[in-house]
């Protein structure tokens, strides 16, 4: 992305000694996702200890509101194909198979479609 030179918190992480050598915050995300699932566990216990004795119909909206959530976080890691690459061949190359004569094609790998200055 652009520097917008605010500081986020992995520049504060950075200085940190273990922290120091890494230089994909990403890589953190699955341990993000592990701790997250456990705060939510213990919310959700929580939860539940608080909901114990109520009636029915006070416990209506917060299943409710359990089933927004739920339903949200389904359609958030919706796995659904998306199209990431354009496979059509490009109308040039009908045009050069229609000229006349004997030569050669030099195609040069600009690289700025396909992710490999990314990748690699």
């Amino acid at each position: 992305g652009a520097d917008t030179g605010i500081p986020g918190p992995f520049a504060l992480l950075s200085q940190l000694p273990f922290f120091s050598g890494n230089r994909y915050p990403s890589r953190y995300s699955v341990m993000l996702m592990v701790s997250a699932a456990v705060l939510g566990g213990f919310g959700l216990a929580w939860l539940l200890e608080k909901l114990n004795g109520v009636t029915h119909a006070k416990r209506l909206p917060v299943a409710l509101a359990g089933v927004v959530v739920a339903g949200a976080f389904l359609f958030e890691h919706l796995a659904t194909p998306l199209p990431l690459s354009d496979f059509r061949i490009p109308g040039i190359y009908a045009r050069l198979a229609a000229e006349p004569g004997d030569f050669a094609v030099l195609e040069l790998p600009t690289g700025w479609r396909n992710g490999a200055r990314v990748l690699g």
